[in-house]
């Protein structure tokens, strides 16, 4: 499986929006509009001390982490963030012994336009080389404003060439799904704003057949509450969401019903870097065991913020709120621990989805080490005709992936020999799945199905 590339963002936020924004109802200084929010709407209660702070900036960094002060621009950047969106060219990157190499050129953008392609090297921007630099400002560098031009120099073999690309606004879809072998589906999310529930209404229309989710929240930093209530919508058990608190208040959120649901239990896939709204969904699918949890511990951000605009032209994001599981249970510095913990969790969630899928198939041994370019053989119990394995009588499926094309030769009575038509995955985890249905040489029919777990060198 080849996923769309993903944007990362550095948000961590869960987002309240008070009808849009909550704005201030007099002609103030900006630092007496935060002071007056400040008093009123924090989380806790705000010691005189740090409210009469002589700047904004000294006062808010006696808050949290999180209660932070946006000028017009920094704010616009931060919306993007949540939005899945810049201005830039429209490819990704990476850095390969001390290279910086694009793995994705994102189809109809700027960069795909000007004839950029996947595997270029960037030597230079605008005259400016790439050698140490970090890909947080290279990117930096490719970034700008809509309709502006930047100048590469890229290596292609032994080749130098040089390009002049316009910069645009790049909006990368919030979810990408993809279907997987056993009629599973995987669903990434990358954050929560108001695309994100459309988009997975939108991707459980288009496949009807699936029979078991796969939904991926790594790296997603959180976004919009509403987006995850909404979310949280979509599982017809789940009543109580999310549990509120303000200076020792609680509220109670109720998830937002939605048309489209997913049936039975997910597999939800988490990480430390899934923050915030991220944690809310996770918390509350563990919570009513909705989801099976793969993975790493969540980031553990249980504080939520508010947008107060102020006169200027700003914007304040304040913390107004820390958030429980349903349960009660608390996610600050503490996060949301997996059921089972694992550095491969698409691959296990899928594989136990194969194995509760065909759980009357009996285990063979398995095979380890196998070549990514060679052929392996699959050692039968009985003597089977080789014959009878024609016609998707048995696969090879990738973990976290779809089923590999595959020929098949019999070697002697007990074997066959399977070779791929396409390298397999260094380090990949395959399944060969044997239907029932095949036959022993004597021509009979055996009712059992097989599987064989195969790992690659």
């Amino acid at each position: 499986m080849k996923l769309t590339q993903k944007l990362t963002i550095n948000l961590a936020a869960a987002i309240m929006l008070l009808s849009g924004f909550a704005s201030s109802a007099y002609g103030a200084e900006p630092i007496d509009e935060v002071r007056d929010y400040v008093e009123n709407f924090y989380v806790d209660k705000v010691d005189d001390s740090v409210l009469h702070l002589p700047t904004i900036d000294e006062m808010l960094s006696k808050l949290d982490p999180y209660s932070t002060h946006f000028t017009a621009e920094e704010y616009q950047q931060f919306m993007n963030a949540i939005n899945q969106s810049y201005v830039g060219i429209g490819i990704g990157l990476d850095q390969q012994e001390q290279q910086t190499v694009i793995p994705t050129v994102y189809p109809d953008s700027p960069a795909d336009r000007a004839g950029l392609e996947e595997g270029d090297i960037i030597v230079f921007i605008d005259g400016k080389t790439t050698l140490g630099l970090t890909i947080e400002e290279i990117a930096q560098l490719l970034q700008g404003e809509a309709n502006t031009k930047v100048s590469l120099a890229i290596q292609r073999g032994e080749e130098t060439k040089s390009f002049e690309v316009t910069r645009e606004e790049i909006i990368f879809p919030t979810v990408i799904a993809e279907p997987l072998a056993g009629n599973a589906g995987y669903i990434y999310i990358a954050s929560f704003n108001e695309d994100t529930v459309p988009e997975l209404q939108q991707a459980l229309a288009e496949m009807p057949g699936v029979e078991h989710w796969i939904v991926d929240l790594r790296d997603n930093p959180g976004g919009y509450v509403d987006s995850a209530l909404e979310m949280l919508g979509m599982f017809p058990t789940i009543r109580t969401a999310l549990i509120v608190e303000n200076r020792g208040k609680r509220e109670y959120y109720r998830a937002i019903p939605q048309q489209r649901k997913f049936a039975g239990p997910v597999a939800l896939l988490t990480n430390e870097n899934s923050a915030s709204s991220s944690e809310i969904v996770a918390g509350a699918l563990k919570a009513t065991n909705n989801a099976t949890l793969y993975g790493q511990t969540t980031f553990g951000k249980g504080l939520m913020q508010s947008l107060f605009e102020l006169q200027n032209g700003d914007v304040l994001k304040l913390t107004t709120y820390r958030f429980y599981t349903p349960k009660g249970e608390v996610i600050q510095q503490t996060g949301i621990s997996p059921h089972v913990k694992t550095d491969t969790p698409l691959e296990d969630a899928h594989e136990a989805w194969l194995e509760a899928k065909y759980k009357t198939y009996k285990e063979w041994p398995n095979l380890q080490d196998v070549e990514p370019t060679k052929s392996f053989t699959v050692t039968f119990p009985t003597t089977v005709n080789g014959r009878s394995l024609i016609g998707n009588k048995i696969e090879l499926i990738e973990l976290g992936g779809q089923a590999v094309p595959i020929s098949l030769k019999q070697t002697n009575l007990r074997q066959v020999t399977i070779q791929p038509t396409e390298p397999l995955k260094p380090h990949g985890e395959y399944m060969v799945v044997v239907h029932p249905g095949w036959k022993t040489f004597k021509g009979k029919e055996m009712k059992s199905g097989n599987m064989v777990e195969v790992a690659v060198q």
